[in-house]
């Protein structure tokens, strides 16, 4: 060395050595993998409403939405909770994501009790599947006026006077609860 420059043949436009191709390769692999793994934990399943309250035989809809990934379908599952006499009809549905990645999914049950709804996002070009989770309530309501006098609307939960009530009863249900 002493001081004298040595030249580095490096070829900039001639062929790669195997041993750069076969690097180059593994790195180009662990980055593939990395951004597939990121964007696979990344997705997920929104169902909305969380949370509902509907009356029995009152049909209830919920929507999935999934954060990544495109052109799949949603696989929904309406099952009672422990304990719960629900009755969801349909209880199963396959559902295809339209192109802002959401489905809707409507059901009712012509039993009082508690519905948990799991829905899935299959083949959204992600790896793993991620679900989403939603629980509706269906109460017995009122069939008779006299149910809702002298505070009885009170034990439904959902309305909020006896007017709410009383309307309820003389439309046949058709005027939805407002709410307590």
């Amino acid at each position: 060395m002493n001081g004298e420059r040595r030249d580095i043949d490096v070829r900039v436009d001639g062929p790669m050595s195997r041993r750069r191709r076969a690097w180059l390769a593994a790195v180009l692999v662990i980055v593939f993998v990395l951004v597939t793994a990121s964007a696979a934990a990344a997705a997920t399943v929104t169902v909305t409403p969380a949370d509902g309250t509907a009356a029995v035989g009152q049909t209830y809809c919920v929507t999935a939405t999934v954060s990544a990934g495109h052109g799949g379908t949603f696989v929904f599952i309406a099952e009672p909770t422990s304990g719960s006499t629900a009755t969801p009809n349909p209880d199963y549905a396959e559902v295809p994501a339209d192109s802002n990645n959401q489905a809707q999914f409507c059901f009712t049950s012509a039993t009082p009790g508690q519905v948990q709804i799991s829905v899935a996002a299959r083949s959204f070009n992600i790896a793993q599947i991620p679900v989403g989770y939603a629980t509706v309530t269906f109460l017995a309501l009122p069939t008779d006026a006299n149910q809702c006098k002298d505070g009885g609307w009170r034990a439904f939960g959902v309305f909020k006077n006896q007017g709410d009530c009383v309307s309820f009863v003389a439309t046949g249900g058709k005027n939805q609860p407002s709410g307590p």
